[in-house]
């Protein structure tokens, strides 16, 4: 029987997951589905981080297996584990209320709830009729504890956006249970449910691409003290607090230690924070990764 998990990844930095020089105003931008040009993490972004922590903290054979021979042995057998993109769970976005809130739509629920299905032990609960009900205009979303992020006209304000919030059970109970996946801590889950909205798909794409983390950056002479010729650049990140969710599953070639061994190898990667991205020497891309689901 073939094992799945399902991966969390929760930006502790800014995550730089990028696609090279861009043409658009931002030289370096993240990568985007081409569909939504929702931001995500690629499958081999994964791979590649948590096969690096793995060459460091676990044995060569062990190593060998989960991911595979190294470069020079590639065509010799595939590793044990296959990862899939990560995609967009939650957005953080800054709010006049309550700092920032953790914003998700119903297409990104959707996918999450297909994703859910192929992993056996982890169960979410949504009516995707109901999210959609209450996000169909832009100017009405959906949150879990209205009192912590709206005024007394029932207002929220995102970015540049005044939007009218609208009381909703079914998104406090998806707060609730995504909440109880993502944090052991109790007083972050209760942050996480005050803070949880849904908002219409147009107006999440909208502000993932335009409440994103751009920083403009530049390369020093060392000698003169200034900026080299050519050397300045904007790039994009996503954000710290960001929330993707991935698939893992079990390849079935194991032909040197038993799948137990593969997903506790795996688990211990997960236990400390993982580097993905560019720019590990300036901290971004720091990441806790969170397992759920399948059997150990």
């Amino acid at each position: 029987m073939t094992i799945s998990k399902l991966l969390f990844i929760r930006c502790l930095s800014p995550l730089h997951a990028g696609t090279g020089q861009g043409v658009g105003a931002v030289d370096l931008p993240i990568t985007r589905e081409v569909t939504t040009h929702l931001p995500y993490l690629p499958g081999s972004s994964i791979k590649g981080s948590l096969r690096a922590a793995s060459s460091a903290q676990e044995t060569q054979e062990l190593t060998k297996t989960m991911f595979g021979p190294d470069t020079e042995n590639a065509s010799e057998r595939a590793g044990s584990l296959v990862f899939s993109d990560a995609r967009l769970v939650c957005l953080p976005v800054r709010s006049v209320y309550g700092t920032f809130a953790w914003a998700t739509s119903p297409l990104l629920i959707q996918r999450l709830l297909r994703d859910v299905k192929e992993v056996q032990g982890v169960t979410i609960n949504a009516d995707l009729k109901a999210l959609n009900k209450v996000s169909t205009t832009t100017a009405r979303i959906s949150i879990s504890d209205p009192s912590s992020l709206k005024d007394d006209k029932d207002m929220i304000y995102l970015e540049d956006l005044d939007l009218r919030a609208e009381k909703c059970k079914n998104t406090g109970n998806l707060a609730k249970q995504l909440g109880e996946l993502l944090f052991d801590d109790e007083t972050e889950r209760e942050m996480f449910e005050k803070r949880f909205i849904v908002l219409h798909d147009d107006v999440l794409t909208f502000l993932s691409k335009h409440a994103v983390d751009i920083r403009t950056r530049t390369s020093i002479n060392p000698e003169t003290k200034v900026v080299k010729n050519g050397q300045l650049w904007t790039e994009e990140n996503l954000p710290t607090e960001s929330i993707l969710a991935a698939l893992v599953l079990e390849h079935g070639h194991l032909a040197h230690k038993t799948d137990q061994d593969v997903w506790a190898g795996l688990a211990r990667l997960c236990d400390s924070s993982i580097q993905f991205g560019g720019h590990a020497t300036t901290g971004h891309g720091r990441c806790e990764v969170i397992i759920k689901g399948g059997k150990s």
